[in-house]
């Protein structure tokens, strides 16, 4: 069986497991909900929990760091 890269998880399992790094709750909601210079991190609710896929993690990682400084 092949493993669906894109699953999906709660927000902080997803971001830690591609990012390997542990960020708080809150900022995770807020960069789902405002965003960072207009780039959001997409996530559903499901069940009251927030979850995205790793790919979408990955997705806002490569849209934030791409983006200019000062722009």
């Amino acid at each position: 069986m092949e493993r669906n890269a894109d699953l999906l998880e709660p927000i902080r399992a997803a971001f830690a497991k591609v990012a390997s790094v542990d960020v708080h709750d809150e900022t995770l909601r807020r960069w789902h909900r405002r965003g960072v210079g207009g780039i959001k991190l997409k996530a559903w609710r499901v069940a009251g929990q927030l979850v995205t896929t790793a790919s979408e993690v990955l997705e806002f990682i490569r849209r934030t760091n791409a983006k200019e400084p000062g722009a």
